[in-house]
């Protein structure tokens, strides 16, 4: 630990000196530029085992991301050496009597395995490797890279977060653009950072190998015409498959089209993709009479269709969307499953479905095969500097059920106001719905809801933000209990170098686990201009999060969190 210490002042030290330097290094037309993120967390833990009860154990994470660029007007060279420590607080002791039976120590180093590039078990390799040429009409990328065909629907490889979700493709792509044409060729292995987001567990690459192409025709100005495709081969350990029982994806095709017209009848632009899904799954089948394993194959396909018209004419703005989603449950086009030492899963993402709606209302974040449509309308009232909005969603499953009740549905409308004061410096807005969710036998709800925002300048740098939301469900089935769930905060922010927020959320829907109340502070303080320390202590409820089309539960927490940031 004290090495660890030390070893973090001497760091910081050095990016505190490369920081009053400003640019680190500057040739000709090239630069080269430092981006070094620490981060330390600490955790309450447990560790379970067959032959003793479960323990409390605390440990320590530490994250370290350090990039190296170097840009110029044509081309751009990237390294990023990453490293992940985890450190038992707790002292472990042994599971029993027996000797044989080994330490809780033992069980923490193989469920909480390091990630340390330079360790000789280890792969040498950095993190991300990367070079890109730009040349006029043309873009050469090797290495790692992010990728979108159409809206993300056939792949959908991004950053949602460097610390975490951070998904690229290892190989090359190459594209190609001008006035008429655009074209884009891409192939390599999936790279993930090896800390997962949901579970705190480091986990290998899938080395999923991922190819895929897209052409887009503008023969006139008003009109755009693209297809596009692409092919997942997973990488997959089919002794798995057979010691579980279980079926793993072997791969996924998907192929598309989308027609763009910017321009329609001088107010509305509009937005149509078609793709066509089909994939090939392993199932573990044992033949008695050969007395051998097979892997049969199982074909599923699914479709997909999208559209986005939206238009503006005099004080009003009208968006609707639609969506048809069918056999995504089969094909599992949104990415894969892995599964830490813990056996529960995380999820690597290929691809991201737009949900039409709030994805944070969905107390479950299921956009798989349904129809859905979405309108809202916006509205200026003159000389008031404020905009009336009203919304409407709705969302069907495609299932045929063959008894009365067991359809699932969502119908959702929303309706708010807007209001600046410019001279005042105030923002708020307040919004109001109510929304029918029916998954099934399982729940029926009725929830109503209030928003609320206010952002206000107090005096110079100094500001205040208070937000609100309430919801309040209800279920037609009477052996559901009715529960509410409400979050506030209150910012002050001294900019750009302070940032304080007050965070409370309630919630009694079951299971509660004895908590209802969630209270947390957080400071945010910038002591270089890209550089922070942020902490946070007390608790949060946990809950949906969802970010770029991607949903998940995450649990509640608990305790202490602190972060350090430095960049240059």
């Amino acid at each position: 630990m004290r090495k660890i210490v030390v070893a973090s002042l001497i760091c910081w030290t050095l990016l505190g000196a490369a920081e009053a330097r400003g640019q680190l290094l500057t040739v000709g037309d090239f630069d080269l530029s430092l981006t070094e993120t620490f981060f330390v967390d600490f955790h309450q833990g447990r560790l379970k085992s067959d032959v003793a009860p479960a323990k409390d154990f605390n440990f320590m994470l530490f994250r370290n991301r350090l990039n190296v660029v170097l840009s110029s007007s044509w081309l751009e060279a990237g390294m990023r050496i990453d490293t992940a420590y985890f450190l038992a607080v707790t002292d472990g002791g042994r599971l029993s009597d027996n000797a044989d039976d080994g330490t809780w120590d033992d069980l923490f180093d193989n469920k909480y395995d390091n990630d340390i590039d330079f360790m000789p078990e280890k792969s040498y390799l950095p993190e991300k490797l990367y070079l890109s040429v730009r040349k006029r009409n043309f873009s050469m990328d090797l290495g790692d890279f992010y990728a979108t065909l159409g809206k993300g629907i056939a792949l959908s490889i991004k950053k949602v977060d460097e610390l975490s979700t951070d998904t690229t493709l290892r190989g090359a792509k190459a594209v190609y653009r001008d006035q008429y044409l655009s074209l884009t060729a891409l192939g390599g292995f999936s790279n993930i950072v090896n800390v997962g987001d949901l579970i705190l567990e480091r986990f290998d690459d899938p080395n999923d190998l991922i190819v895929g192409m897209e052409m887009k025709v503008r023969p006139i100005d008003w009109l755009e015409f693209g297809i596009h495709g692409s092919l997942i081969k997973d990488n997959e350990d089919y002794q798995h498959v057979a010691t579980s029982g279980d079926y793993q994806r072997d791969q996924l095709a998907v192929l598309g089209t989308a027609v763009t017209i910017p321009d329609l009848a001088g107010v509305f632009s509009l937005n149509v993709e078609y793709d066509y899904l089909t994939n090939e799954v392993a199932r573990f089948f044992y033949d008695n009479d050969a007395g051998r394993i097979s892997y049969p194959g199982q074909e599923n396909s699914g479709h997909a269709l999208y559209s986005m018209l939206s238009g503006n004419w005099s004080i009003f703005h009208l968006i609707t969307e639609f969506k048809f989603y069918k056999g995504f449950k089969d094909t599992g086009v949104v990415g894969k499953e892995i599964i830490g030492s813990g056996g529960i899963t995380d999820l690597v993402y290929y691809g991201a479905l737009p949900p039409l709606e709030d994805p944070g209302l969905f107390l479950r974040p299921d956009f798989y095969d349904q129809w859905g449509v979405r309108v809202r309308l916006d509205t200026e009232i003159p000389a008031t500097n404020s905009i009336v909005f009203v919304s409407y969603a709705h969302a069907d499953d495609l299932e045929d059920h063959p008894f009365p009740g067991a359809e699932s549905y969502v119908k959702h409308v929303i309706a708010g106001v807007e209001q600046r004061v410019e001279h005042l410096s105030i923002v708020g807005k307040l919004a109001g719905g109510y929304r029918m969710d029916k998954f099934s036998y399982e729940w029926d709800h009725r929830m109503w809801h209030i928003d609320g925002e206010l952002h206000f300048s107090i005096i110079g740098p100094h500001s205040m933000e208070l937000l609100g939301r309430y919801e309040s469900y209800s279920d037609q089935q009477p052996n559901i209990a009715d529960f509410s769930i409400a979050k506030s905060t209150v910012t002050y922010t001294f900019a750009p170098w302070v940032t304080t927020s007050l965070n409370y959320e309630f919630s009694n829907q079951p299971p509660t686990e004895g908590q209802e109340h969630f209270l947390s502070g957080e400071v945010v303080v910038r002591f270089m201009s890209a550089s922070y320390i942020k902490l946070l202590y007390g608790s949060t409820r946990g809950g949906l999060r969802c970010a770029g089309g991607m949903c998940r539960v995450f649990p509640k927490f608990e305790g202490f969190k602190g972060e350090v940031t430095v960049r240059f």
